[in-house]
């Protein structure tokens, strides 16, 4: 929270500022059927795992199959569960990473292949990262993943399709002080991750006569004598999809005298 004074020559404006950035997510697996709503906690698609106790569990470090001797043939690593992040709904704000995890009976080091797709199509993107620049909302995204010891390769295990949903806008500006007029004018300023044109202003609270531009986003206020105190104020804004963005501050009002107050000095 951020607290802004500006002492006028007839009027102590404090404004006390805190936001709420709207990044919802949602746990993606590849267990979770297209379209379906985000489960409750995180899950993992799973195989069953090798029930035989490995080196690895008893504290041996991996090794190298080349390095270690076995009297039976090579046995292919097993995936046996893949984390996608972020958790939540996928948005263009974060690039997606998978974060497969997999079992071999002999301790083999394991690598992994990936494939991603966008709408169908193949990406270019070969490792664990998708980065945020080549997807926008609306595209369908999946991803394949196969392990590998060096000498064999598992079977591929699949996700689901899932969605890269909307993005809420975010408020970048803080209201300042008055005009010459003695008004407060204030412009709401908006970034928004998917690029979307048009959005609703609102005032959720503020003080008597403070009004807000609904397309715009300019918030007017010509306070009074008799409004000197603390005046709670919140301003929401919506996009086209719902997205919501609010912003809330204090405005501490403290009338010396009848004069109307006026501009504040630049900091």
């Amino acid at each position: 929270m951020a607290i802004h004074r500006i002492v006028l020559s007839s009027v102590l404006l404090i404004v006390t500022l805190s936001g709420c950035g709207s990044d919802d997510v949602t746990v993606i697996t590849p267990g979770r059927a297209m379209g379906a709503p985000p489960p409750a906690a995180t899950t993992e698609t799973t195989r069953a795992e090798p029930t035989e106790t490995t080196p690895q569990a008893l504290g041996e470090s991996r090794k190298p199959a080349s390095e270690r001797r076995t009297d039976r043939g090579n046995q292919a690593p097993v995936i046996v569960g893949i984390v996608i992040e972020p958790f939540g709904e996928v948005t263009v704000r974060h690039d997606i990473v998978a974060k497969p995890r997999a079992k071999d009976i002999e301790n083999d080091e394991i690598e992994f292949r990936y494939t991603w797709r966008i709408n169908g199509a193949r990406s270019f993107a070969d490792e664990n990262t998708l980065p945020k620049s080549e997807f926008r909302r609306g595209d369908w995204i999946d991803l394949t993943v196969v392990a590998s010891d060096g000498s064999s390769s598992s079977e591929p295990l699949e996700s689901k399709p899932f969605e890269v949903t909307n993005a809420a806008p975010t408020i970048t500006s803080a209201p300042g002080g008055f005009d010459e007029q003695g008004a407060l004018q204030y412009q709401v300023l908006i970034e928004d991750p998917d690029d979307e044109k048009g959005f609703e202003y609102r005032l959720v609270e503020g003080p008597g006569g403070m009004r807000i531009d609904a397309t715009s986003g300019l918030v007017s206020w010509q306070p009074s004598k008799q409004q000197t105190g603390t005046h709670s104020t919140r301003i929401e804004v919506v996009d086209k999809k719902g997205g919501k963005a609010w912003q809330s501050f204090d405005l501490e009002l403290d009338l010396v005298s009848g004069v109307a107050p006026a501009a504040p000095s630049p900091n």
